[in-house]
């Protein structure tokens, strides 16, 4: 994304557990040495744990980053895991 270290962030989490982060004068956290750090509250409402891996959404248009937890994940996929299981019946 290129954000620099020191780039405050906006941190957003939706109705759907998206963790939206986005480069902003004041935001609520600073990157440091290539790294996002997401105060717990935030974790917690994303379904995010500390040692997760997640998935990351880019949109260098908008400068944001979407953050997946596993959680969020796997209900993503739920539809197309029932259909393969359906198609192998």
């Amino acid at each position: 994304m290129g954000w620099a270290p020191g780039t405050r962030l906006s941190l957003t989490v939706t109705e759907q557990r998206l963790l939206v982060a986005a480069p902003v004068a004041g935001g609520l956290v600073a990157m440091h040495d290539g790294f996002l750090r997401i105060p717990y509250r935030l974790r917690r409402q994303a379904g995010l744990a500390i040692g997760d891996r997640a998935l990351l959404l880019a949109d260098p248009s908008s400068a944001s980053l979407a953050v997946h937890a596993p959680v969020t994940v796997a209900e993503l996929l739920t539809p197309t895991l029932r259909a393969l299981k359906e198609a192998n019946r």
